[in-house]
């Protein structure tokens, strides 16, 4: 081998470790833009699940606590949420949320699904499809002879009879 060649290849393997070194700091300054890029991704799936669940929050369980609330004995409505979900599942369906029993059947009365509402909760009470529920809930406030819980008495349509007048005394 010849001095000349020596020299074309030490320019060459110079040439060639150049490139290497180029390469390899390509190589980390990708590899640190991929992980600054996960761990962006990483962030913004959190917040994304955060969001959801917040989301999830405001628009499904939100509601179905204000029905419970507006149902439950004051300082109840904790009792209540627990005992409905320990005995039922609630369901959300194109016609609302509605309840169902622990194996994914829906709760009905006369043929028709029990809502996930106030009017709902008083439906189990009323056909007895949850033990102790009238005990955690308001009354209806309604009255007369077709209010719930009123088994059909009404007053409205009783006549009086007049009861002949008593007089005490001299006449």
């Amino acid at each position: 081998m010849t001095q000349q060649t020596v020299e074309q290849l030490k320019a060459e393997v110079e040439k060639l470790t150049d490139k290497v070194s180029q390469l390899i700091g390509e190589k980390r300054k990708v590899q640190g833009e991929r992980d600054e890029l996960k761990a962006q991704f990483e962030t913004l799936e959190g917040e994304a699940a955060t969001t959801k669940e917040k989301l999830e929050y405001l628009t499904i369980h939100a509601p179905r606590l204000d029905e419970v609330e507006a149902i439950a004995y004051k300082g109840m409505k904790d009792t209540l949420w627990r005992e409905l979900n320990i005995h039922f599942n609630i369901e959300r369906t194109d016609a609302g949320d509605i309840f169902t029993d622990k194996e994914g059947e829906p709760i009905t009365v006369e043929g028709k699904p029990v809502p996930m509402t106030a009017e709902g909760i008083r439906t189990l009470s009323a056909n007895d499809l949850m033990e102790g529920l009238p005990s955690m809930i308001k009354a209806s406030g309604m009255s007369g002879g077709g209010a719930p819980g009123s088994h059909g008495v009404s007053t409205s349509h009783s006549t009086k009879t007049s009861a002949p007048k008593v007089q005490f005394g001299m006449r």
